[in-house]
Parts: structure tokens; sequence; C-alpha cells
């Protein structure tokens, strides 16, 4: 087996629940921040967002049919 290699670039501007930032992974590009209810900005997608995304992606990747 090879090994694979992902590259991300994240770029984060601001401090804390006051800041928002902006992942890219090959040419697709996600703006993300924290959620206006908790005191965020509320652009994009949540990091909360991101991660039961990523979680749900592999949880599933073995069932989907390519």
């Amino acid at each position: 087996m090879s090994d694979l290699t992902f590259e991300a670039k994240l770029k984060w501007r601001g401090t804390g629940r006051d800041g928002e930032g902006k992942i890219t992974v090959s040419d697709t590009s996600v703006s993300y921040s924290s959620p206006s209810g908790m005191g965020g900005k509320g652009k994009g997608v949540s990091p909360e967002d991101l991660l039961v995304s990523a979680v749900s992606t592999c949880t599933a990747a073995p069932y989907m049919d390519y």
C-alpha cells in the first residue's frame, strides 16, 4: 500500500470567537467561524459542523458505492 498524503491550508484572522478562518483543500475553500449563538461571527460553517462532517464521512465511507 502506498503512502497517502493530504495537504490543507488554513488561515485565521482575529482572536478567539471574534475571528474567522478559511480552509483550502485542493481547489475547494470553506469559510468557518464560531456560531453567532456562541458569541462568534457566524460566518460560514462552524468548527462543530466540520467535526461532525469529518466523522460522518469516515463512518460512511466503507458503505459508499463508488
